[in-house]
């Protein structure tokens, strides 16, 4: 999806945009796959934002409403919403933590990821493009490019090399 690709390109502003243009046919999606991936993003476009200081003043509480549907996903098929599940909540926590901990906790969360590997190479690099936001000095930015070259976006993993 474009809310996907702008996520990776860390055009967070793009992403709500297109979350916006979602809206008047989000109850036709209820229920597919295109609802949780368009939770996920839009939910990494207002942390990105909360997280760089520059969130809209409603992002906090759509943060956590997002979360809590997450959570109510996860609890139907771990396998399906697990990853996602912990990427945001890391996330989230690092709005009130430490964010070199929470970079750390990322890199954690996505080398224990359960199923096919290539099957979460995406949200892999993204969560390690994340932790390099979150610890600038850490080796993330180098594990995110190796992360984008596994997947194939090698656009990407030179933003990151």
């Amino acid at each position: 999806t474009r809310m996907r690709l702008h996520i990776h390109a860390g055009n967070f502003a793009q992403v709500l945009s297109l979350d916006q243009a979602l809206a008047p046919v989000a109850p036709g999606i209820a229920n597919q796959v295109a609802e949780p991936e368009a939770l996920f993003h839009r939910t990494m476009a207002r942390l990105g934002l909360l997280l760089d200081g520059s969130a809209p003043p409603d992002a906090a509480e759509r943060v956590a409403a997002d979360l809590a549907q997450m959570q109510a996903w996860r609890s139907l098929c771990e396998e399906n919403y697990g990853l996602r599940a912990d990427i945001l909540q890391t996330l989230h926590d690092a709005l009130a933590g430490d964010r070199a901990a929470a970079a750390g906790q990322l890199a954690r969360i996505v080398a224990l990821a359960p199923g096919d590997a290539a099957e979460w190479l995406g949200d892999r690099a993204l969560a390690l493009a994340f932790a390099a936001r979150l610890d600038p000095a850490g080796p993330w930015r180098e594990r995110a490019a190796q992360a984008y070259t596994a997947w194939g976006a090698t656009a990407l993993a030179r933003l990151y090399a």
